[in-house]
C-alpha cells in the first residue's frame, strides 16, 4: 500500500506552494517503472497522484510490487510544473519504449515554453558559437535583405519607439568597412536568418544582425552581409504556421544579443573627451598621433574627423573658461553640473517674474522663431494634443527667453549676426500676436570647477 511519501529530499524547504514527486514501482524480477508528477499544494494534503492510467493503478495495487514515493523539489507552482516538464522531456517519458507511466512529456497551464524548446534554442546558439553552422554562411546583398524584410518582416526585439539600428554605433562600422577593409565585410560576425521561408519556401526571415546590416548599407564600398542562413531542417522544431513568427524565434533573437563581459565600444563623445585630455595643445589634438589613436578604436574618415572637431571645441571652451581664472571650467549642458546651472537660472527667473512666460533655457545654436509656437499655439479641446489653434491675442504677456552658448563657436555665430536676425523675427511675431519679447537672459556654462572631498 502506497504511503503519502517515503522520502522528502528537500526537508530544508519549508515555504512552498507546489512540489514535484516521483513514484518508483519495482517488480519481482527487479525491473522498474516510474511516474513523475507535480502538485499545487502541501505534501501533507490528501493528494497522492493525478494519473488515471490503468496499468499504473494496477501495478500500485499489486501486492508483489514495491512502491517508493519521493518528494523531489518544492517551490512555486510555475517552477515545479516547469521542472516536471524538464524531467519528463529529459527521459522522453512519452516514448513507450521507456519505462515511464506518464505517456507524456508534461506541460501545463503553469508553463510558458517546453524544456525541449528551450534546450533546442540553446543548441542553435551553441552550434553558432562552435562554428557548426559556418557551412550555411552566405553573403547576401543589402538589396536582397531589404526586399525580404519588406516582404516577410523581421524578428523585432526592440520596442516600437526605438530605432531598429543605432546610427551612432553603425557609422564607425561603415567607415571601417570603407577605409580599413575597402568594402570587404568578412571581418564582421555573421548575422542569422531562416531560409526556405514563406509559402513558396524561397524567402528568408531576418532574425539577428540589424546593426551590421545597417552598417553595410551605410558604407560606400560594402554591399554584402555575412549571414548564416539556416535551412528549414535546422529550425523546424520552433516552426508554427507558415509565415508566423513564434515566441521561440523571438527568444532566439534576444539571446543573440546578450550582455557581454567584453568592454562596450566607446561613444564618440567619450573619445573626444579622451583626445582633449591626452593633448597638450590645440595642434596636438589635430595631429596624426590622435588619428592613430582613433584608428585603434576602429574610427576612421568622417567619424574620426568629427571626434577630433569635438575635441577642438572642448579645448576652445576650456580656453574661454581659463580667462576667468585657473579654477574655472566650461561645463557641458548635459552634464550634472551644467544641468544644475541652467535649472538654477530658470528657478531664479520664475521667482523674479511670476506673471511672465519663462522660455528655456535654450541653446543659442537652436533657438529661433519656432519656439514661439509653444506660446501662440493652443489645443482646441481640453487635454488633447491635436487639433490646435493659434491664439488671436496674447494680452501683452511678456516672454523672457533664457539663452546659453554650448560652445565658443556657437557664441561667435550668435554674436556675429544670428542674435540680431533672430530677435527681429521674434519681435515681428510677438507684435502680430500682442506679445512682448523681453531682452535675453544669458546664462554662462562657465563656473568654478567642482572638486570632490576625496581629491582635496
Amino acid at each position: 500500500m502506497i504511503k503519502k511519501f517515503d522520502k522528502d529530499l528537500v526537508t530544508t524547504i519549508e515555504n512552498y506552494s507546489a512540489y514535484v514527486y516521483k513514484i518508483t514501482i519495482t517488480f519481482k524480477d527487479g525491473t522498474k517503472k516510474i511516474y513523475i508528477g507535480a502538485h499545487k499544494g502541501s505534501i501533507y494534503d490528501k493528494y497522492n497522484f493525478s494519473s488515471e492510467d490503468e496499468t499504473f493503478l494496477k501495478d500500485l495495487r499489486n501486492p508483489d510490487t514495491e512502491v517508493y514515493f519521493e518528494i523531489i523539489m518544492k517551490g512555486t507552482a510555475y517552477d515545479m510544473f516547469d521542472l516536471e516538464n524538464q524531467m519528463l522531456e529529459e527521459v522522453d517519458a512519452k516514448n513507450p519504449k521507456n519505462e515511464y507511466y506518464n505517456n507524456t512529456n508534461g506541460g501545463s497551464r503553469y508553463t510558458d515554453q517546453s524544456a525541449s524548446i528551450e534546450a533546442f534554442i540553446d543548441s542553435i546558439l551553441e552550434k553558432i558559437k562552435n562554428g557548426d553552422f559556418d557551412k550555411y554562411i552566405q553573403y547576401l546583398s543589402v538589396v536582397d535583405i531589404k526586399n525580404n524584410i519588406d516582404e516577410y518582416d523581421r524578428v523585432q526585439i526592440r520596442s516600437e519607439d526605438e530605432s531598429v539600428a543605432d546610427i551612432e554605433y553603425c557609422r564607425p562600422i561603415a567607415d571601417e568597412i570603407d577605409l580599413k577593409h575597402f568594402g570587404d565585410t568578412s571581418f564582421l560576425p555573421p548575422c542569422l536568418a531562416f531560409g526556405e521561408w514563406g509559402t513558396k519556401k524561397d524567402g528568408i526571415l531576418w532574425i539577428d544582425g540589424n546593426q551590421r546590416y545597417t552598417s553595410v548599407s551605410m558604407s560606400k564600398l560594402g554591399d554584402k552581409v555575412k549571414t548564416i542562413v539556416l535551412p528549414k531542417k535546422e529550425y523546424k522544431k520552433i516552426l508554427d504556421k507558415i509565415g508566423k513568427i513564434t515566441d521561440a524565434m523571438i527568444d532566439l533573437a534576444y539571446l543573440r544579443n546578450p550582455l557581454e563581459a567584453a568592454p562596450l565600444p566607446m561613444k564618440p563623445k567619450e573619445l573626444s573627451k579622451r583626445i582633449f585630455e591626452r593633448s597638450k595643445s590645440l595642434e596636438g589634438i589635430q595631429s596624426d598621433a590622435q588619428l592613430r589613436f582613433l584608428a585603434k578604436q576602429n574610427r576612421f574618415g568622417a567619424t574620426a574627423k568629427k571626434i577630433i572637431n569635438d575635441a577642438v571645441t572642448l579645448w576652445k571652451n576650456e580656453e574661454e573658461a581659463k580667462k576667468k581664472g585657473p579654477d574655472f571650467h566650461f561645463y557641458d549642458s548635459d552634464s550634472p553640473e551644467g544641468k544644475k546651472i541652467l535649472q538654477d537660472k530658470r528657478i531664479e527667473m520664475e521667482n523674479a517674474y511670476e506673471d511672465d512666460i519663462i522660455w528655456g533655457p535654450y541653446s543659442s545654436a537652436t533657438f529661433g522663431p519656432s519656439h514661439m509656437f509653444g506660446v501662440i499655439q493652443r489645443t482646441m479641446f481640453d487635454k488633447k494634443k491635436y487639433p490646435t489653434i493659434l491664439i488671436q491675442d496674447g494680452g501683452g504677456k511678456i516672454i523672457r527667453p533664457i539663452i546659453y552658448h554650448s560652445s565658443t563657436e556657437v557664441q561667435k555665430d550668435w554674436e556675429g549676426g544670428k542674435a540680431a536676425a533672430t530677435t527681429q523675427l521674434l519681435e515681428d511675431l510677438a507684435q502680430k500676436y500682442n506679445l512682448v519679447i523681453a531682452p535675453y537672459e544669458m546664462v554662462s556654462l562657465i563656473a568654478k570647477s567642482v572638486v570632490s572631498k576625496a581629491t582635496k
